[in-house]
């Protein structure tokens, strides 16, 4: 099972247990080092400069993926390398959390959330301290 689906199904099976409903960004491509309409883009570098990293879906825990695209960073982890980021799903918010398995841990607070179309040049919160995301 990829971990894209392992993922979304765990969070399902968490958010069906809270009594909540999660919602999955769409129409996005696999993981290619290019933006598309339905992803949340990883920037190496603030206001969008350096290498990328796309995602479709959540993730708990950005250890194992690295920046993918051309430019600084690249083959980089993500996690608490990330500077900002933009989320190009017309519908859905993302929050990108300080610790993995998307908590703030004895950080409260330490999370951004980016609305549905909308970027961030530079996180407030979570600026190379990212470790998971999740969209909602």
């Amino acid at each position: 099972m990829s971990k894209r689906i392992s993922a979304a199904l765990l969070s399902t099976v968490a958010a069906v247990g809270l009594g909540l409903t999660l919602a999955a960004p769409a129409n996005a491509a696999d993981r290619d080092g290019a933006c598309n309409t339905g992803e949340l883009c990883y920037y190496f570098n603030s206001n969008f400069g350096g290498s990328l990293s796309d995602f479709y879906g959540n993730d708990p825990n950005l250890v194992d993926d690295a920046f993918l695209s051309s430019g600084n960073g690249q083959g980089q982890s993500v996690k608490n390398n990330a500077a900002g980021a933009k989320n190009i799903d017309p519908s859905h918010n993302v929050t990108v959390w300080y610790n993995r398995d998307y908590n703030f841990g004895t950080y409260s607070g330490r999370s951004d959330t980016l609305p549905a179309n909308s970027q961030d040049g530079v996180f407030d919160n979570v600026y190379n301290q990212n470790a998971s995301h999740s969209w909602w």
